[in-house]
């Protein structure tokens, strides 16, 4: 009788004694936290301004993106305009369907903005450097 209550405590303390088992970084849904520069250097466009536009729409892959048009006040990178009308992934449509990306911003109409986008991909969209920090 003492003897399975011995080899159970003897059994816990070895356990509790082990060292943890290393932990692993997952960086798949993880947001590296950037520094101004660090947003600048990744970035193609950078300027500051209010949103003026947007209009959500499911593309021709049925993708769901959203079209946006800023009136830019400061230019920072690439090159100096008066608007610019880009496009990002995810949005709400009209029928309240849409698509979220985690972490990535929000733009509203009217909304004053400071954007780091990085280079148009071959589809025509646009990212935020570091999702909501760009």
């Amino acid at each position: 009788m003492l003897r399975p209550l011995l080899a159970a405590l003897a059994a816990g303390v070895t356990l509790w004694c082990l060292p943890p088992a290393p932990s692993r970084s997952v960086e798949a849904g993880t947001v590296v936290r950037m520094d101004i520069e660090e947003l600048a250097r990744n970035a193609e466009l950078v300027f500051d301004g209010r949103v003026l536009f947007a209009r959500s729409f499911r593309d021709e892959r049925g993708l769901v993106r959203t079209e946006y048009t800023v009136s830019v006040a400061t230019s920072f990178a690439g090159g100096p305009q008066s608007t610019r009308t880009f496009e990002l992934p995810g949005g709400t449509l009209a029928d309240g369907s849409g698509l979220m990306i985690p972490g990535a911003p929000s733009l509203a109409v009217g909304e004053d903005v400071l954007l780091f986008l990085t280079r148009e991909s071959a589809s025509g969209l646009r990212v935020p450097v570091g999702l909501a920090q760009g």
